[in-house]
């Protein structure tokens, strides 16, 4: 059964925005086969409760970006097929350092100021077109 991670976060100042984004392609992963898994910062299920379904891991307490990579790991020893990124707060100094934790990565992004290094990227932004992130 193939396997994702998602990173991302809920907060009372960003909001459920990133979480909610993320829990609909778990969804239809899980409707797929895929088993996924939510890393999230401290008070994430409390902003969502939608995460806390049954049969879904959470783990909370990534809340420490110069740790997030070792913090992964240590939830996950065995990696995963695909991390699926979603926070304001990676760009490619993390998202480099987890090519032996999963097989591909994906991120999230609407923001277009920061380089990713990952196999998909994903801009919902209406009319945003791919030279948008040519330079970064």
């Amino acid at each position: 059964m193939p396997f994702a991670v998602f990173r991302c976060d809920a907060t009372r100042t960003m909001g459920g925005g990133h979480v909610m984004r993320s829990l609909a392609l778990a969804r239809a992963m899980e409707r797929d086969g895929w088993r996924t898994a939510f890393a999230v910062c401290d008070g994430a299920v409390d902003m969502a409760p939608a995460l806390a379904e049954p049969g879904r891991e959470v783990r909370a307490g990534f809340n420490d970006r110069e740790r997030e990579a070792a913090n992964l790991r240590a939830a996950w020893p065995g990696g995963c097929d695909l991390i699926v990124i979603d926070h304001y707060g990676w760009d490619a100094t993390i998202e480099e350092t987890l090519g032996d934790f999963a097989l591909r990565r994906m991120v999230f992004d609407d923001l277009v100021d920061r380089p990713h290094a990952c196999d998909v990227l994903l801009d919902q932004t209406l009319g945003r077109q791919p030279e948008d992130y040519a330079g970064l």
